[in-house]
């Protein structure tokens, strides 16, 4: 590889940094003003034995962007034994990447702790689970894809939201989803707003418990992929 972490990482191939964890580190202590830090990652696979952790938001309100490619997720490929990204603080943008890992429970992607995140053109490969949102947000701000399956793809607690507003959600190679496609618990909840699923998937469609909201727009109870009903216990509303 070209890159160094002794580089400045200003500039791309020999002046890059040499991973993404580092590339994270160091953009968490800039003060950008109010404006965001855009990490760009090359084609390729990405390794790494430990998540990409985001656990300060950076000074002046200001956001980091990591961006892969956004015509074809696929080749910006992020792999881990559990988390690729554990974000706990701060607002994050992910685009252009394949999210996945070897987990057989853990998420790809872990948000928590009234943390912001922002999706777009994410491939989201087999993995423990996908998505886990804890008391934070998720917001699919553009399209994107799943290919490969998992125990759910999202699964929302302790007052966790996902919104979809005008997203296409492409779902290849009819992925299971072992436990629900999407799961909303304890005072959580998954809104969609003129979302579409194209493709199928198998297992049960969702579950949603404990005061938790699932609001579909009233696109109906097969409106979330699966071949298998929904379940509604203990207060949940599947809207």
């Amino acid at each position: 590889a070209l890159g160094n972490n002794n580089n400045d990482g200003l500039s791309a191939g020999a002046g890059a940094f040499a991973t993404l964890s580092h590339a994270v580190d160091v953009a968490q202590k800039i003060d950008a003003g109010g404006h965001g830090v855009t990490i760009h990652l090359a084609d390729g696979n990405y390794a790494s034995s430990a998540a990409v952790a985001f656990d300060h938001a950076l000074p002046g309100a200001s956001f980091i962007l990591i961006e892969g490619n956004l015509t074809n997720p696929e080749q910006v490929n992020l792999t881990a034994p559990e988390e690729v990204f554990d974000i706990s603080s701060g607002s994050v943008i992910l685009r252009g990447l394949s999210l996945g890992n070897s987990s057989g429970a853990n998420p790809a992607l872990r948000v928590s702790e009234q943390a912001n995140l922002s999706i777009e053109n994410i491939d989201f490969a087999s993995a423990g689970a996908h998505i886990r949102i804890e008391n934070a947000q998720v917001h699919a701000v553009g399209d994107y894809s799943i290919s490969g399956g998992a125990s759910a793809h999202i699964h929302l607690s302790d007052g966790g939201r996902f919104i979809s507003d005008g997203v296409n959600i492409n779902v290849t190679g009819a992925p299971e989803f072992t436990s629900s496609f999407l799961r909303s618990e304890t005072c959580s909840s998954a809104r969609f707003s003129a979302t579409g699923f194209s493709g199928a998937a198998t297992g049960v469609r969702y579950a949603v418990n404990g005061n938790g909201v699932i609001d579909t727009g009233g696109a109906g109870a097969n409106f979330l992929p699966g071949d298998a009903n929904g379940t509604t216990q203990s207060g949940g509303r599947y809207i």
